[in-house]
């Protein structure tokens, strides 16, 4: 309190003030008749605000207490409700038992009406216990069995231990260098396996693309030959026919006709010998482009190898412990359903027996056969449960099996290192020696390649020389000149005025065309 008077106490000049004036905010009178000033203070002082806080304080806190009490009655209220629910469950179970035992003893009282004798019932109740054992028999084999199982599943894990202490135990006894030089030849074993796979695929597709090559060649050097000798053939036949055609006193619009047609033919045989000649380079680029890349890609594609082959390692192992894992909670799940079973056999037995005491001790109505039979039909229900689980462990243990065999297999293999190393350098010698056959084959379809273009060349030289193409070349061009002023004049005559002008100048085309081209 002494701090809040020391705090309260101050000048005017220290109170907050705005940019009026003292009289104008009000914190000073004005002045009086007299002259005199009164001050009156219209703030009020800070301990009446306090106590305004501190009354909404205490109503916030009365609020909060309230609250808290609501919420603990409502938590009891809802675990009250949980009791009741736990408690109209187990009801409900009470009464579906209680159910299943009226009808057994309604269709007892039904079968007393119907004047039926107690012999019948007693040999069904007979048959119901020597099922019961029978059933009791076969869990106990399936329980054997189980133990069986999980003996041969621990002799199969305590196998495994022993290969992997075999192998730790050669790794303690070598040396750093040694260790090094294992782990080497384990990862240049895992490589040059991976090495085989790839060398032994890409030899496979190599020989298929040889032999696609060898057939592709052989079919082009046929039809270059054949079409050579065509060529050879329509040059002679030209030769005649030029002879022919100046011998002859023919018009000129017949030899325009012949010429035409045959500079047509030339030119597209021209242009089909052209095409081929670019696709069989096309061709041996590609060839060539693949092999630089797979020189040049041999790292890349062992160092990816290697790293897809640890991943499917790993995996492989977590695949095996999540199983392992699995398969000890099945066991685990079989072995309490048994023992469920064998509590349940029991009590039906407990059950029966208590029966017997009643008929025995009384000679009242009492009916147990509908309840056998609904026990009878849970048993069997149990017994499928447990074969299934029976069926399903076998499987998971020949996968294992198999998985170990495959375990066995690679340690064999990572022991034979240096008949591994013998074989990839046979495989990369073999590969060395595909890949300079390819490249004979490539030098050879070089050289047949440059003997088809100087034929080509020799062809198209003749041809040159020859006065009756060279008209032929001529009169092409003035035709393809004739057509472009054609089209132009077609684009550019748009309008409707000159339709006259435009057909006179269309018929004369025409006709001189015709008079060119000879028809």
């Amino acid at each position: 309190m002494d701090s809040f008077d020391s705090m309260s106490i101050k000048s005017m000049s220290s109170r907050p003030l705005t940019s009026q004036s003292m009289v104008s905010t009000g914190l000073i009178a004005p002045k009086s008749a007299r002259g005199k000033t009164a001050l009156r203070r219209q703030i009020q002082d800070k301990s009446y605000f306090i106590g305004l806080i501190r009354m909404k304080i205490n109503e916030l806190n009365m609020e909060n207490h309230s609250l808290a009490k609501e919420c603990e009655i409502m938590a009891k209220e809802e675990a009250r409700i949980g009791v009741y629910r736990q408690k109209a469950e187990t009801l409900a179970r009470d009464l579906k038992n209680l159910t299943t035992d009226l009808l057994t003893y309604n269709e007892y009282v039904d079968r007393s009406r119907i004047d039926e004798q107690l012999s019948s019932i007693k040999e069904e109740t007979n048959e119901l216990k020597h099922e019961n054992e029978a059933i009791i028999v076969n869990l106990e084999n399936d329980y054997t069995k189980l133990r069986e199982l999980e003996s041969t599943w621990k002799a199969n894990d305590n196998k495994l231990n022993e290969y992997n202490k075999i192998i730790a135990s050669i790794k303690n006894r070598f040396n750093e260098a040694q260790i090094v030089e294992f782990n080497m030849a384990q990862t240049m074993n895992n490589d040059l396996s991976k090495d085989c796979h790839l060398l032994e695929q890409e030899i496979g597709l190599w020989r298929a693309r040889k032999n696609a090559l060898e057939e592709t060649i052989i079919k082009e050097g046929n039809l270059v030959k054949i079409e050579l000798i065509k060529a050879f053939t329509k040059l002679h036949s030209l030769e005649k026919q030029k002879n022919k055609l100046l011998n002859s006193n023919d018009s000129e619009e017949n030899e325009r006709k012949n010429l035409l047609a045959q500079v047509k033919r030339d030119n597209n045989y021209i242009d089909s010998v052209q095409t081929k000649i670019n696709a069989s380079k096309n061709n041996l680029a590609e060839v060539e482009s693949e092999i630089e890349f797979y020189q040049d890609g041999d790292k890349w594609s062992k160092f990816s190898d290697l790293k897809q082959q640890e991943g499917k390692f790993s995996e492989f192992m977590n695949e095996y412990h999540q199983e392992k894992q699995s398969l000890l909670n099945q066991t685990e799940t079989i072995n309490n359903e048994i023992t469920d079973t064998a509590n349940k056999l029991s009590r039906f037995l407990k059950y029966l027996n208590g029966i017997k005491q009643i008929r025995d001790d009384e000679i009242g109505v009492h009916d147990v056969p509908s309840k056998m039979i609904i026990q009878k039909r849970q048993l069997e229900l149990e017994i499928n449960r447990s074969m299934q689980l029976k069926e399903k462990s076998d499987a998971t243990q020949n996968l294992l099996t198999e998985k170990i065999a495959k375990l066995k297999e690679d340690t064999k293999m990572y022991s034979n290192i240096d008949q591994m190393k013998s074989k990839m350098e046979n495989k990369l010698i073999r590969l060395k020696q595909s890949i300079e056959e390819h490249k004979r084959l490539i030098a050879e379809l070089k050289s047949v390649n440059d003997n088809l273009n100087q034929q080509f060349s020799a062809v198209q030289t003749k041809l040159e020389k020859d006065e009756g193409y060279q008209k032929i070349l001529s009169l092409e061009e003035q035709l393809a000149s004739i057509l472009k002023i054609n089209v132009e004049l077609q684009e550019s005559d748009n309008s409707e005025m000159i339709n006259e002008i435009k057909a006179s100048v269309l018929d004369t085309v025409k006709k001189y065309n015709q008079s060119l081209i000879g028809f």
